[in-house]
């Protein structure tokens, strides 16, 4: 019915959002105005890492989407191959690392309903580019394990007694050892998006300097 369709259309469009970029942005001032620097780093390095993986895949897999079959199915734009979701992959990494975040500061019960809320979030993204006719399942189950594997390694990362994330982001040679692999990957691939990931690091690069060496748990 159209009045079920109209809310199914509006909760489809607001699960969407994660990978969206005007969401990326509000999030990156949000974390920069209450983590400062060194949260704007993280947050920096996850987003980087889940869109030059994609990439990176979406390359190697050479998948077409959906739409590429069937063109009335798209309903939104999207370009390049369908395997890997982006969009899911960088929804999965946000909302299990906020979870993580939270989980350390409330109760069991609250961590538990919380985890309900993220659960169904992810999966709410990832129904939602399969709706708009831009990735088949598979490309999205693949994103959300993908996603939850690299949740995982960062949080043992976060975690570490030694070299920890936190003390990383702060490194520059960190950064330049990440700037020169994506800037080989970028020289054979030759895709734009991983040229302008190799912008955005070398612009980290020349100014992580510029950080409080001082690392705030985050």
């Amino acid at each position: 019915p159209e009045n079920y369709q109209t809310v199914f259309d509006g909760i489809m469009a607001v699960v969407n959002l994660p990978g969206e970029p005007l969401f990326i942005t509000f999030l990156v001032i949000v974390v920069t105005g209450l983590y400062g620097p060194i949260g704007l780093l993280q947050l920096t390095f996850v987003l980087l890492l889940a869109t030059f993986t994609s990439g990176l895949i979406k390359l190697g897999v050479a998948s077409p989407r959906p739409s590429d079959i069937i063109p009335e199915l798209q309903q939104i734009n999207a370009y390049g191959f369908g395997f890997p979701s982006g969009h899911t992959l960088i929804a999965t990494m946000l909302w299990g690392l906020c979870w993580y975040a939270l989980d350390k500061r409330v109760s069991k019960v609250v961590k538990w309903l919380s985890l309900s809320l993220v659960l169904a979030l992810i999966v709410g993204q990832a129904v939602a580019r399969v709706w708009y006719g831009v990735h088949f399942f598979s490309d999205t189950l693949a994103s959300v394990l993908l996603g939850l594997i690299f949740v995982a390694a960062l949080i043992v990362w976060h975690s570490a007694s030694r070299f920890s994330l936190q003390e990383a982001i702060i490194n520059r040679w960190f950064w330049l050892s990440v700037t020169l692999v994506v800037g080989i990957v970028a020289g054979l691939s030759l895709a734009p998006l991983h040229t302008y990931i190799f912008a955005i690091l070398l612009g980290v690069v020349l100014s992580v300097e510029a950080v409080p060496k001082s690392v705030v748990a985050t």
